[in-house]
């Protein structure tokens, strides 16, 4: 799954936003920004949750296989309408997350946390973005108070995307954690 697609968004719209703002059209250049950031927000939360769970999918079938039980039981209980389990939004790392997928896993995974302060800042950000994505959906989206610009939304996802990055690579790695 390429993440090209929120780059692109992105881009389009801080282009219309400009040539908004460029033919004078303010109020209509500040509308579309306030929509933008939770649009965006969204997009981005959408787009690791989508990324996440397949590659637990692709863990699963690569494992036990398409068919098996263990994967059904994965895709049709574990996340399906699940992701947002995984983790504690509210905390700044993902050791809860880490401890589900087992000791060996966890201290692998914490090992590499402290040996990477941009994995670890990665972290931090996915886990805001999810948060706020949560707090957005739930506390009347029109409404919300999303103080972060596109800009600052944008550079978290970037940042977030390290995590995930680093995730699916671990999760498909032949280590001996995932054996």
């Amino acid at each position: 799954m390429a993440s090209g697609t929120i780059e692109k968004y992105f881009a389009d719209r801080k282009g219309a936003i400009e040539q908004l703002l460029t033919d004078g059209e303010v109020s209509f250049a500040n509308s579309l920004q306030d929509d933008f950031r939770k649009t965006l927000l969204l997009s981005c939360a959408s787009f690791f949750e989508a990324r996440i769970t397949e590659d637990f999918m692709k863990l699963a079938v690569a494992t036990a296989g398409e068919r098996s039980i263990l994967t059904n039981l994965l895709k049709n209980k574990a996340l399906k309408r699940q992701y947002h389990t995984l983790f504690d939004w509210e905390k700044k790392n993902a050791n809860a997350f880490f401890g589900m997928l087992g000791e060996d896993f966890s201290a692998y995974a914490k090992k590499a946390v402290i040996d990477d302060n941009i994995l670890e800042k990665g972290i931090a950000d996915f886990l805001e973005l999810g948060s706020l994505r949560n707090q957005l959906v739930h506390r009347n989206f029109v409404s919300f108070p999303l103080e972060k610009t596109p800009d600052e939304i944008f550079s978290q996802y970037r940042s977030g995307l390290t995590f995930v990055n680093w995730l699916s690579a671990s999760l498909s790695a032949p280590l001996e954690i995932n054996n």
